[in-house]
């Protein structure tokens, strides 16, 4: 087990929703995805984020910085293409949490990283995506379709297993 933290942490894929009409409606739709805790001035929010590792940032919905209070006003706006369509994005620095899974003796880990909130939220089904920066770069994780989980542990995990120097993050 990894220090404080009690890593490795491994979740379940959770089951989305599929549309009425698919094809495929008979089979489950399984997503990797964690609870983490988006924390602000006015209190934490937790919401289901899906482990996106073509995403390149955390993204996020734009009511979750509205609950914890994350003045988006002055925040630098990006546009940015996602699912096929182009979105305006403010990015702030945000503190987030992600907790062991319910059954799994561990410490929470709290982070800083840069989030970027949506305009208008286009996935009705996650509160957030966790990408390369933020997440990626601050975790080793390893997700398997066969098991249908995820494993989280400490940044340098990949880096002692196969024996490659790491570089800690930024």
């Amino acid at each position: 087990m990894d220090g404080e933290h009690g890593f490795p942490w491994v979740f379940r894929y959770i089951e989305e929703p599929r549309h009425p009409g698919s094809l495929f409606r008979e089979r489950p739709l399984l997503r990797p995805a964690v609870p983490v805790t988006f924390m602000g001035p006015d209190g934490p929010q937790q919401v289901f984020a899906l482990v996106d590792s073509g995403a390149d940032h955390i993204l996020a919905a734009p009511w979750i910085a509205q609950a914890v209070g994350i003045d988006l006003h002055q925040a630098p706006e990006e546009p940015l293409k996602v699912a096929g369509g182009s979105h305006q994005v403010k990015f702030v620095t945000g503190r987030l949490e992600l907790s062991p899974p319910t059954g799994t003796v561990g410490v929470p880990v709290q982070w800083e990283a840069q989030i970027g909130f949506f305009d208008t939220w286009p996935s009705p089904s996650w509160g957030a995506v966790l990408g390369q920066f933020g997440f990626f770069d601050r975790f080793t994780v390893t997700m398997s379709r066969q098991a249908t989980m995820l494993a989280v542990q400490d940044w340098d995990e990949f880096d002692e297993r196969f024996g490659i120097p790491g570089v800690p993050p930024a």
